[in-house]
């Protein structure tokens, strides 16, 4: 739930601010999650054109927030300006936007990216 609005109620049995979480869940966010094969076209951090899905030539394009927060595989940039240029290049993994109290534009650009490799043999095994 990271990047994103809750509501959370919970009690407080005793003074000492310890409390039980008794329901959690999002609050007025709405999200969008785009695999890496999905990125179409030119991308920068103004705006970012994608496929609707895997299988539709339909692009869709949006436009950022250029003070958006942006985590990329855990790091945090406080904004997307800030972020390096090549931020949406990747190859495998997926972009999330996250629109928080029904915004037009994302509040949050969540990026998890990775790449597959072969290894034939480790060193230290041989």
């Amino acid at each position: 739930m990271l990047g994103i609005n809750i509501v959370c109620y919970a009690e407080f049995p005793d003074d000492d601010n310890n409390g039980n979480i008794i329901y959690i869940a999002p609050y007025k966010t709405k999200e969008i999650k785009i695999k890496a094969s999905q990125l179409s076209g030119e991308h920068s951090k103004d705006r970012l054109s994608y496929l609707k899905s895997e299988d539709s030539k339909k692009e869709n394009t949006q436009k950022l927030n250029p003070s958006a927060a942006v985590i990329h595989n855990g790091q945090f940039y406080t904004m997307l300006k800030s972020a390096p240029e090549d931020i949406f290049d990747i190859k495998n993994g997926t972009v999330t936007l996250i629109y928080n109290n029904n915004s037009a534009l994302p509040d949050v650009i969540k990026i998890d990216s990775f790449m597959f490799t072969i290894i034939k043999q480790l060193p230290f095994m041989q």
